[in-house]
């Protein structure tokens, strides 16, 4: 359970680095979850899988997308307005 918060990022950057909203970041904190407890079920090495654990990793991804999916349509808009004045750089 403490590792939730290492999906915070996942969520997160997916959004900004693909520049769309935080459906790809949930969806990839998903199958991170999902993942990662089917490893643990599977070959059972000390930590047994739990949906508690899946269910509080996709909640902690899925705040992180849409801290994301906010980022993302804020970057968005400061490009398109220095587009707009045309103070481009290079």
């Amino acid at each position: 359970m403490g590792n939730a918060v290492l999906y915070i990022p996942v969520g997160l950057l997916v959004p900004v680095v693909l520049r769309r909203s935080w459906l790809p970041g949930l969806l990839v904190g998903v199958t991170l979850s999902v993942g990662v407890e089917l490893v643990q079920w599977i070959t059972s090495t000390g930590s047994a899988a739990d949906i508690d654990d899946v269910i509080l990793k996709v909640l902690v991804a899925f705040l992180g997308a849409l801290v994301g999916g906010y980022a993302s349509r804020r970057l968005s808009a400061v490009s398109r307005a220095r587009d707009h004045a045309g103070l481009t750089v290079g």
